[in-house]
């Protein structure tokens, strides 16, 4: 593996998400690197739009390897602010959330670091499997100059495949601690569950994580793919009705959302249109043009990913999800 000098440089930066390629970095950074961890310095993105769990899985992290998260604002406020001033919610044609919200903060704050500590190597946990003929992740350096935050930037994982970021999970984390974040969940821990042998949804989800063995962030092993948003504006099917099943409070809180961030001539959906089939549309608007168009509300959304049956709850975390999910590709900020 190609790697830097660490002795060149005064501080080492780690953008974390909670995600599993950003997990993977911090704990090859603060367990395996041999680096000085007190050259270590982690951030976290605040959008408002993560889920709880995401917020204690991270806070379990600190505390496991010792090192605070720095939570960046962005200037623009959180997500649902962003679209508020926008007056819409982003969509895969104008990714304006990523941008704003994770990359022009992380280059602010980077260059507050240079500023404060001279040379700085930039961390991330991109890696190749990541590569799409729409993307440059396949054929990246490992070790390179990133121009946009005039620094070098370190690639630690990049060649690990899926199954060797779960191995460095479960070398590092204890699986009793990610229960315990599962069972101390609010919401989790007093929802009935639907399922024979299970009084709450913490007690369903605490059997899959034993079984599985693996102690990633618990959004996955609710049918999560990424976890840097909940849900994000380009979720699949199978995770939007897995969301309604583990936080069925979450589509009413989208829906007041639809609402405020709409007013009396344009709806604002969460979730675009073409989302779902136009017979899954139920809310009429009339164009700036005009034209009157049916769009989906997160409802329609939600009551159309149900529609495919014999589909598990849960995606296989040993294998990549293929075919559904489309990614933000800016920076890798997400995961």
């Amino acid at each position: 593996m190609q790697t830097p000098n660490p002795e060149n440089y005064n501080i080492f930066h780690l953008g974390v998400s909670g995600g599993k390629d950003s997990t993977a970095a911090l704990l090859w950074l603060c367990y395996e690197s041999g680096w000085q961890t007190s050259k270590i310095r982690l951030s976290l993105c605040e959008t408002e739009n993560e889920d709880n769990l995401t917020y204690t899985y991270l806070a379990m992290l600190s505390e496991l390897t010792g090192i605070d998260i720095e939570i960046i604002y962005p200037q623009v406020g959180s997500f649902w602010d962003l679209a508020k001033k926008k007056g819409r919610f982003p969509s895969r044609k104008a990714r304006f959330c990523t941008k704003d919200l994770k990359v022009t903060p992380s280059m602010r704050h980077i260059e507050t670091l240079k500023q404060e500590y001279g040379n700085v190597l930039i961390l991330s946990g991109i890696t190749r499997r990541e590569g799409k003929s729409h993307n440059d992740r396949g054929n990246l350096e490992q070790f390179s100059h990133d121009d946009s935050y005039d620094c070098d930037r370190f690639l630690p994982i990049y060649e690990y495949n899926l199954t060797a970021i779960w191995e460095m999970h479960q070398r590092y984390i204890p699986l009793d601690w990610v229960i315990t974040i599962v069972q101390e969940d609010g919401e989790l821990a007093t929802t009935p569950c639907q399922k024979a042998g299970y009084k709450t949804l913490a007690e369903e989800l605490t059997d899959i994580i034993k079984k599985s063995g693996i102690p990633c962030n618990p959004l996955y092993h609710m049918g999560a793919s990424r976890v840097g948003c909940f849900p994000c504006i380009n979720s699949a099917k199978g995770e939007i009705r897995a969301m309604d099943y583990w936080r069925p409070s979450r589509k009413n809180f989208i829906a007041t959302k639809e609402i405020g961030i709409s007013n009396q001539n344009m709806y604002s959906s969460f979730f675009s249109r073409n989302t779902v089939p136009p017979y899954h549309r139920s809310k009429k608007i009339t164009t700036k043009s005009g034209d009157e168009m049916m769009v989906a509300t997160i409802d329609d959304v939600v009551q159309w990913s149900k529609t495919t049956k014999n589909k598990p709850w849960q995606f296989d975390l040993f294998q990549e999800v293929e075919g559904e999910v489309e990614i933000c590709d800016l920076k890798g900020m997400c995961e």
